[in-house]
Order: C-alpha cells, then sequence, then structure tokens
C-alpha cells in the first residue's frame, strides 16, 4: 500500500513547497490541488504542534511563518475564481468561496453536456 500512497504525498509535499516559494507573488492563478495541499499541510502541521502542551508557542511562529504564504495563495485562488484579490478581506466566507470551479472548467463541462 505505501507504493500507492507514496505518489500522492510526494505530489502533496512538492505543492505546498511550490505554495511557500511563491509567498511573494499575489498575480496569476492557484489551482485546487494547490490551494488543497497547502491547507491540508497546514492543518496536520497547526494540529501536531497545538495538541502537544509543550509546542504551542512553535504553532504561532508557523502561523506568523506562514501567513504571507496563505494570504499571496487566497489571493491567487480569487484570482482563479474570477474575483478580485480584494476578497481576501472577507476572511469569513472565503472558503465557501475557493470552492467554486475555475472558470474555465465550467465552460468545458457545460460543452460535453450539450
Amino acid at each position: 500500500t505505501w507504493d500507492k500512497i507514496r505518489p500522492l504525498l510526494v505530489n502533496v509535499l512538492r505543492s505546498y513547497k511550490e505554495t511557500v516559494s511563491k509567498y511573494t507573488q499575489f498575480d496569476g492563478e492557484a489551482s485546487r490541488k494547490e490551494f488543497c495541499a497547502f491547507t491540508l499541510i497546514s492543518l496536520i502541521v497547526y494540529a501536531l504542534l497545538i495538541f502537544v502542551p509543550e509546542n504551542c508557542y512553535l504553532a504561532v511562529i508557523y502561523l506568523f511563518a506562514t501567513i504571507i504564504p496563505t494570504i499571496a495563495l487566497f489571493v491567487r485562488r480569487l484570482h482563479n475564481t474570477g474575483l478580485s484579490g480584494w476578497f481576501v478581506f472577507a476572511i469569513p466566507v472565503l472558503p465557501l468561496l475557493l470552492l467554486v470551479p475555475e472558470n474555465n472548467k465550467l465552460d468545458t463541462m457545460s460543452d460535453e453536456r450539450k
């Protein structure tokens, strides 16, 4: 089973690394894969750091270390969904907006149904 899981894990980690390396890039787009991989890895890291009492301060450090890459990723994902990056300030409803499929995928899906 490890042979089946390993390629998936490598792809998720590669997407996470790509997101962190583009921490100052607020233009362009981000795929759902990139967004989900970064969110998944971040949630796992937070869970590991928060549930161990000695590591509570490391969670805060990780938060500050990833705040700019997270905002940049959200802005790029908003661009991909056809919205302005300024919507990043609508944090409470942002996760729902980011789940919207990409614009070009909507067009191809409607063409396939015809």
